[in-house]
């Protein structure tokens, strides 16, 4: 005797709820620093930051990021500063997840412009 399986058919099905889109943030401001000459010329190497502090002073902000926006930073094209960006955050409104991601978004693409702008070796020149 042969089995057979009562599979549901959904290929072709409506959905019965309307899908509703998340309300996109507003542009996000930043400090003006992630675009400027002295940012762009730091060695890859060496941590974004725009108050250019050593370590000691703002490594304490990371303890108080949470765990997915600690993973975001850590696997960022650039060392950004983790007080710097909860700086930024705050000054664009309530701090979310959302708006972490946002924020870290727009510092890599400042910073990647301002490496093409201020560095001949990036834009293919000599």
């Amino acid at each position: 005797m042969e089995r057979k399986f009562f599979v549901a058919k959904r290929k072709n099905r409506r959905l019965k709820r309307t899908p509703v889109l998340a309300p996109a943030l507003p542009p996000v401001r930043l400090n003006p620093e992630w675009g400027s000459k002295r940012m762009a010329r730091l060695d890859g190497r060496q941590v974004k930051c725009t108050t250019f502090d050593p370590g000691d002073v703002w490594i304490h902000t990371l303890d108080r990021l949470p765990p997915l926006v600690r993973r975001r930073l850590a696997d960022a094209r650039f060392n950004i500063c983790p007080t710097c960006v909860d700086i930024d955050v705050r000054s664009n409104g309530a701090p979310s997840l959302k708006l972490y991601f946002a924020v870290i978004d727009a510092i890599e693409r400042t910073l990647d412009r301002a490496e093409r702008r201020y560095n001949p070796a990036m834009r293919g020149g000599g």
